[in-house]
């Protein structure tokens, strides 16, 4: 399926191509999960993509197959800007996993919690590391995350 999606960046309507993927195979575990809590929120306003703050995880593939990214964070709090937008974007050894971003609204004012999930393609058995980007927007705005976690289900 296909989707044409309209994003209101700094005034002007940009378009995004959407596309729903599918997915099926069996989950045989999970090797690890990274959990970050209280008091290690972090804030960025960055525009850019980079790194989220304890959120890299590295796993082992035992035979090659796809895997299951599975994020959770709970957004916004004390200093997010009213407004900004966090764009989420998973990595596994530095090539982009599922769609291209995610968005995590921020209101500034309280917390919401956002949910974001994704598979890999096929990748080799041996070590890899999956990793959560993250940037804000609009510019001058900043975005926080609180409680998160990253887990990921091996074949």
């Amino acid at each position: 399926m296909l989707a044409v999606v309209t994003l209101i960046v700094l005034g002007a309507a940009v378009y995004v191509v959407a596309v729903t993927a599918t997915g099926e195979g069996r989950v045989g575990s999970f090797e690890g999960v990274q959990v970050v809590g209280l008091p290690d929120s972090a804030c960025t306003s960055s525009l850019e993509f980079e790194d989220m703050p304890g959120m890299s995880l590295p796993f082992t593939l035992k035979r090659k197959g796809p895997v299951v990214v599975l994020f959770q964070g709970q957004f916004g709090a004390f200093n997010s800007t009213a407004g900004a937008r966090a764009a989420i974007r998973f990595t596994i050894d530095g090539s982009i996993v599922g769609s291209a971003i995610a968005i995590g609204n921020d209101h500034g004012t309280g917390v919401q919690t956002f949910g974001f999930n994704a598979f890999s393609s096929p990748l080799a058995h041996g070590e890899h590391t999956a990793e959560v980007l993250w940037h804000t927007f609009p510019d001058g705005a900043t975005s926080c995350v609180e409680e998160r976690s990253l887990i990921i289900l091996l074949p």
